[in-house]
Order: structure tokens, then C-alpha cells, then sequence
């Protein structure tokens, strides 16, 4: 995505998704996107407001030092700093998602690991090929400072997905989709880790079989999630 319009076009698309498919994320949470060396992202939620109702002009490009580069009405997330410290940390990033969806947050607040344990397709979605526990930040802390949300990015270091301790979580991707699509999949694993551990055991899907499990393709699932959209939207 080159053109400034179709970006925040993209990433309110992105964020009214996210508010119908994970819990949680109507409020609070934010989505980003980082072209060349700015960023775009929403407003904080005081300023626009519902994140289901989330359009183009919400989102505004912030310079990776923090700051508005534009002339816009909304505030700055007040946890901006999570997004530019993670885009400065991992130049393979394009798209930084961060939530406070219920069920692999309760993971973090509980300190469990949670295991690939659905589909292999999604499990390395969130897990990687090698199926390593996924990092937890131990600090509830919100992220409002540069060193804050340096030492969060240190904690993700080259994973896709980080949960932070009584907190929600951070997922990174190659594009809006990817990040966005990757966070629908963590809350999956991590439902399907509960209702496992509320029977018994969670056993996990054995490396062997994500190796040779397919990356992930992104438009089939995004064309889907989105269709849902649309056919709500046009209730």
C-alpha cells in the first residue's frame, strides 16, 4: 500500500474486524501500520469513539518518534510508543496490533503457558514452526514511555505474538492483515487451550506436524472475515 487514503482506508477496516471477531476490542486496543518512517493509527479511543464504527479519516500518520505528522482533532493513543519501539526494534514488522481480548489474556494473567493446540495451519500461525511457548511481558504496567515500551520489545524480540501479564497482548505481522488475522488465530489457540485444560490435558500438536504444516495464506481468510463484515454492517 503506497496510497495515504487506502492505508487508513485499511487499517479502519481492520480495526472494525478485529471489533466483531475478538472481545474486547471495541474500546480500547489499537491497530497500526508503518510506511517507510511513519506509522498510521487511530486516535486514541476518547477522541473517535467506538472502534465497530472506525473510518479513514480516524486514523492519522505519526512519525516514529511518537509524533502527529498531520493536523487532525484526535489525541494520540496514549500507549503510541508500543507501536514505534517495536517498528524501530524489528524492521521485518509492517503492522503492529495490540488488544486486551479476554481469553489469551487470561493466559498471561495467570502466568500459563498455553500449547499449539488447533489446526496445525493457525497453531503455527501464532506458535512458528517450532511451536515455542509464546513470551509473556511480566509487568501489568500500561505502556505509556519510551523505556516502557523498549523493554516490550525486547520481551518479543522475533516472535509474532507476545502476552503481556495482566495486561492483553501484542501481535506483530508483514502487513495489516497478517497482524490482524494472527490475532483472531491467538484467541482461537488460546480458547481451545481452556477448554482442553477444563477436561484434563492440553496436548499440544507436535513440531514434526507444524513443519510440515503451510504458511498461513492471508486473502482467503481476510476475504472471509470481511464478508462477515459487510454482511453485518448491512443489518
Amino acid at each position: 500500500m503506497t496510497n495515504e487514503n487506502e492505508i487508513k482506508e485499511q487499517v479502519a477496516l481492520a480495526c472494525r474486524i478485529l471489533a466483531r471477531q475478538v472481545e474486547n476490542f471495541d474500546f480500547l486496543g489499537h491497530i497500526s501500520f508503518r510506511e517507510g518512517d511513519s506509522m498510521y493509527i487511530k486516535g486514541r479511543h476518547g477522541s473517535v469513539g467506538s472502534m465497530a464504527h472506525l473510518q479513514a479519516k480516524h486514523i492519522m500518520r505519526v512519525s516514529l518518534l511518537g509524533k502527529k505528522e498531520e493536523e487532525v482533532e484526535w489525541d494520540l493513543p496514549s500507549e503510541t510508543f508500543m507501536h514505534t519501539e517495536i517498528y524501530k526494534a524489528r524492521k521485518d514488522v509492517r503492522s503492529v496490533v495490540h488488544t486486551h481480548q479476554p481469553f489469551a489474556t487470561a493466559f498471561a494473567c495467570a502466568g500459563k503457558r498455553m500449547v499449539p493446540i488447533y489446526h496445525p495451519i493457525l497453531a503455527r500461525q501464532v506458535f512458528g514452526d517450532q511451536g515455542k511457548p509464546l513470551p509473556i511481558h511480566k509487568t501489568a504496567e500500561l505502556i505509556y514511555t519510551v523505556g516502557q515500551a523498549s523493554a516490550l520489545a525486547k520481551t518479543l524480540k522475533d516472535r509474532d505474538v507476545c502476552l503481556i501479564q495482566g495486561h492483553g497482548v501484542v501481535v506483530v505481522g508483514r502487513s495489516v492483515e497478517d497482524a490482524t488475522l494472527r490475532a483472531i488465530a491467538l484467541e482461537e489457540q488460546a480458547r481451545w487451550n481452556m477448554l482442553a485444560l477444563s477436561l484434563g490435558k492440553a496436548l499440544p500438536i507436535p513440531v514434526s506436524v507444524l513443519k510440515r504444516a503451510r504458511v498461513a495464506t492471508i486473502k482467503g481468510r481476510w476475504n472471509y472475515v470481511r464478508s462477515l463484515l459487510e454482511m453485518e454492517e448491512k443489518k
